[in-house]
């Protein structure tokens, strides 16, 4: 009776185990295909270049539109850079 008992655990275990095990699977890829949180870029110092108030009326038009392109695709630099 133990023997079938300790199996018919085994078997369930196995039977609850693999959907779980694909869920996980199907979840992890999504996440790396299309991430469902901000990506925080963790910015060295030294790496902005210029100084916003130093550029042309058409470099800042490129900066604010690099930005907005970056932020629409989930890329957030630190607070302060």
């Amino acid at each position: 009776m133990a023997s079938r008992i300790s199996r018919g655990f085994g078997r369930f275990a196995i039977v609850v185990c693999i959907p779980f095990f694909l869920l996980s699977l199907y979840l992890a890829y999504n996440e790396i295909a299309k991430p469902s949180g901000p990506f925080v870029v963790d910015l060295p110092d030294g790496v902005v270049a210029w100084e916003p108030s130093r550029l042309s009326k058409a470099e800042r038009d490129v900066a604010d539109l690099l930005i907005a392109e970056q932020t629409s695709a989930g890329i957030v630099a630190r607070l302060g850079m």
